[in-house]
């Protein structure tokens, strides 16, 4: 839809001091004219208002009208960014809007009551092929133990067919991660439902503020945003950094991936580039899978020894590939002097431990990377 707003000008001109006969021949002429002049602006995605937060750009009268939040102006000065927000004050809720949020009930702070709720996403209209999932904040219980994961607060998609995406219950804290999902079946509308317990356990508080965008197949600006086909995350520049889903930022806890992950990351191919290099962050502990031959007892229940991310989960370097593993098409893992590189493309363990420099992918076409947990 687009909006206009009309602006009435009238000039009226004055004719005190005049002959009648004057007056009279003004009258004839017309003394009134009026300017229309007609502003039209698209509902076009725009970013305003606390921490620059998106919205879409309406006339004050049908922001207010639909439930949105007035944030700053957009289309100069003639809409205004609207924000929609929705929190778990009932069981089941439909989301029919451009862009919108849903946060817990007290966002910013933490909850600790129950919550059930079942939130459909519904396509905004024919247009409508992917819909992009922002995690601004997400901290949810990461469960009693790597056998138990998200077993007392979770958050599962399914896509419109009613099918569990690939990548699982999410739990943990998943702060500055993304997703995108599918538009499959118009008729049909993709959800989310959250469960947490309700305690006074501080250990079980949670807290989540994510941001949700129906992307337009018709619209030239938002195609740019879209993923490529079959990837449920894109990354785009020259450099940056991937992280598994439930990663630990803060490194105050131990925090691991989930069972039963298989999710595509895709990677935006630049202008002129030729190859990829994955390296190993250094201020962080990555593993993937185990990386020595140890039981779930000698590795995860004994606090003297590290502990890997993927400890007590099968091996990935076995025949048919039941462990975790990332799968990094033509990797080459480059070692450090005396020179010497080694293909493969099933990557577990420290993936690039000390002395080797990293893996490197030359493959051409588009950069896709699998990650496969048991």
């Amino acid at each position: 839809m687009q909006w206009k707003v009309f602006i009435l000008v009238l000039v009226i001109a004055h004719a005190d001091g005049v002959s009648s006969k004057t007056k009279t021949n003004r009258n004839r002429k017309g003394k009134f004219f009026s300017i229309f002049n007609i502003v039209t602006f698209p509902n076009d995605l725009c970013n305003k208002g606390n921490q620059n937060q998106g919205g879409v750009c309406l006339s004050s009268y049908e922001c207010s009208v639909a439930g949105g939040q007035k944030a700053g102006n957009c289309a100069h000065g003639f809409g205004f960014c609207c924000h929609f927000i929705f929190k778990p004050d009932s069981t089941k809720i439909s989301i029919k809007k451009k862009v919108s949020y849903i946060q817990n009930l007290n966002f910013p702070a933490t909850d600790l009551a129950f919550v059930d709720q079942t939130i459909s996403l519904v396509p905004l209209n024919e247009n409508i092929c992917q819909i992009h999932l922002d995690f601004l904040q997400f901290n949810l219980g990461e469960g009693s133990s790597l056998k138990k994961p998200c077993e007392k607060q979770r958050f599962r998609i399914k896509n419109s067919k009613g099918e569990q995406m690939p990548f699982r219950d999410l739990c943990g804290r998943n702060r500055g991660q993304h997703l995108y999902l599918p538009v499959e079946d118009l008729t049909l509308a993709a959800t989310i439902e959250i469960t947490t317990m309700g305690n006074q356990n501080q250990d079980y508080r949670y807290r989540w503020n994510i941001k949700i965008t129906q992307l337009d197949c018709s619209n030239a600006e938002e195609r740019k945003m879209m993923a490529p086909t079959g990837c449920d995350q894109y990354f785009r520049g020259r450099s940056g950094m991937l992280r598994s889903l439930n990663f630990d930022e803060m490194g105050t806890q131990t925090i691991h991936y989930q069972k039963s992950l298989k999710y595509t990351i895709c990677l935006e191919r630049p202008t002129g580039s030729c190859e990829v290099v994955y390296t190993r962050d250094q201020n962080t502990i990555m593993s993937v899978g185990k990386s020595v031959s140890t039981g779930y007892e000698a590795c995860c229940s004994n606090t003297t020894i590290p502990c890997d991310s993927g400890c007590g989960f099968a091996e990935c370097i076995q025949e048919g590939r039941t462990g975790d593993y990332i799968l990094i098409s033509d990797g080459m893992v480059t070692r450090a002097p005396p020179l010497s590189v080694v293909h493969n493309e099933h990557f577990c363990g420290k993936i690039a431990p000390s002395g080797e420099v990293g893996v490197v992918s030359q493959t051409s076409g588009p950069v896709v990377i699998r990650f496969v947990t048991d």
